[in-house]
């Protein structure tokens, strides 16, 4: 079993959490590699990020997990905001790449008000398009827990939504 916690960056060097991690017990660890409250991607360079991936090998923790901006809706009704989201995705996906991230966590959305069928088909479509760019980095979907249009809150709504990727 790993124990792990989702810790803050301090400022803009990712390497602190690695040392904030050991500080705490943690085995493995979350983080934010942008702000989860605005729609600014994350800033990479390649310098800082090289650096980082050392570091977290020779640290001994594992799995390294990033969570997606929590702006990021991959169900939304509103054609500009859900290609915001699918575009700050990919971003985020290219940093998690670059920082040597093996898993980033996605929410599983949510649509409009009486429209769950179509919701689901966005946040399918959303999330295929996320593996197909994810690379070796396994994305995971995380439930929504009863927000109004959630595509899905229970197991059984995670079942209907990864048939619908047709992914594991």
């Amino acid at each position: 079993m790993r124990v792990g916690a989702h810790l803050r960056r301090k400022g803009t060097d990712l390497a602190g959490v690695i040392q904030t991690a050991r500080a705490v017990g943690a085995d493995t660890l979350q983080v934010f590699l942008s702000s989860p409250r605005t729609w600014a991607g994350p800033r990479v360079v390649p310098a800082e990020a090289e650096r980082f991936r050392f570091l977290w090998r020779e640290s001994g923790l594992a799995p390294l997990v990033a969570h997606a901006p929590y702006l990021v809706n991959v169900a939304s009704p509103n054609p500009a905001f859900l290609e915001r989201s699918r575009g700050l995705m990919v971003e985020t996906l290219h940093a998690c790449e670059a920082f040597g991230v093996e898993v980033l966590v996605v929410h599983a959305g949510a649509g409009g008000a009486g429209e769950p069928a179509e919701a689901l088909s966005r946040a399918a479509g959303s999330l295929r398009e996320a593996v197909r760019r994810a690379g070796s980095i396994r994305v995971v979907v995380e439930l929504i827990a009863g927000t109004s249009g959630a595509v899905a809150s229970t197991i059984p709504d995670a079942a209907r939504l990864l048939d619908a990727v047709r992914r594991p």
